[in-house]
């Protein structure tokens, strides 16, 4: 993946790369020592941030094997309204809103400028950059706001996860406990971490979040989402299913899909009955709530046997079953 240019389009419209970005030493002491460049050379002060975006599926959201097939999927006409989340431009002054499509650096996806970046009219605040912690005055390169809500208000997540209805986590995590309770999607999302800023004098460690950014990409991730119990009891399969993990609906997106494979062996080794159930928002939108649990009963079709359950977890409808997550499972006999 291509991570070459250097300088925001911005400052080379205006003339004026040098206020955007001085470039500075870059120092290895104690940090990474491969960091891909990106847009702006935040790599030179920020580089485990960078080499954590880089890995994560914000950083490859232009790149991604499933979106790309998705996307060659759409008519060209509807693809507008996909393509400025993958690639977007800053976001910071239209937060809560979708974003636009940026045309520069596509293969960044969502880059560091789309969420951190206060696009400036006048030149001495093209560049500035937004984060929750105040910038170190020794180790400013950049002009810079603090913004404390960044780490708690999901106010930057909003414009890519809460204004489109097929990938919207944000509305059903509001109505959630979790919301309630001050968990956002930082906390899950984007843990507190220490993180270094590097300087000429070496790296300077501060409070900070991670920048991988699990979601449905992590197999461990989605493993905490869900849980499985099943019984059998009158000739009847009963299985519930809880969203036990997930601070938004389960699964989140659209494009994602879960569904409850219940497989009963009998006595004799054969199968005596299967049973499929798919959770989705397209066809059914029957999605689970935040801490909500579903009960499906099932003919057992068998007086004793063996009840295999387990929840897979699709990126796509389209997705090949054997390479889904399995989000969870239970077996036992009866």
């Amino acid at each position: 993946m291509s991570r070459l240019r250097f300088l925001h389009a911005a400052a080379v419209v205006a003339g004026i790369a040098a206020v955007v970005l001085a470039p500075r030493e870059a120092a290895t002491e104690g940090g990474p020592q491969s960091v891909p460049a990106v847009l702006n050379g935040c790599q030179l002060c920020h580089a485990q941030y960078v080499t954590e975006w880089a890995d994560s599926y914000h950083g490859m959201a232009w790149t991604d094997e499933v979106y790309i097939a998705a996307k060659n999927a759409t008519p060209k006409d509807k693809q507008a309204s996909c393509n400025p989340c993958h690639v977007p431009n800053p976001t910071q002054t239209v937060l809560g809103k979708a974003p636009t499509l940026r045309a520069k650096n596509q293969s960044e996806g969502v880059a560091c400028i789309s969420c951190h970046q206060i696009p400036g009219a006048k030149p001495e605040e093209i560049g500035t950059i937004v984060g929750p912690y105040a910038a170190d005055a020794a180790i400013k390169s950049h002009p810079n706001k603090t913004d404390k809500s960044m780490e708690t208000d999901p106010k930057t997540c909003i414009s890519c996860h809460g204004t489109d209805k097929d990938h919207n986590q944000y509305d059903s995590w509001k109505a959630s406990d979790y919301a309630k309770d001050g968990k956002t999607c930082q906390s899950c999302h984007m843990p507190a971490v220490k993180r270094a800023v590097f300087d000429k004098k070496g790296a300077m460690p501060r409070e900070a979040h991670k920048h991988t950014m699990p979601g449905a990409h992590d197999a461990e991730f989605v493993k905490k989402a869900a849980t499985v119990e099943a019984s059998v009891a009158a000739g009847k399969v009963t299985v519930k299913v809880t969203n036990s993990g997930a601070g938004h609906n389960f699964p989140g997106g659209g494009e994602r899909e879960v569904v409850l494979v219940v497989v009963v062996t009998g006595a004799d080794g054969k199968e005596a009955a299967s049973y499929r159930e798919t959770f989705d928002l397209r066809k059914k939108d029957n999605r689970l709530k935040p801490k909500e649990t579903r009960s499906l009963d099932f003919d057992a079709k068998a007086a004793t046997g063996t009840v295999k359950v387990r929840l897979l977890y699709k990126l796509s409808p389209e997705q090949d079953e054997t390479k889904a997550t399995v989000a969870a499972e239970k077996e036992f006999k009866f």
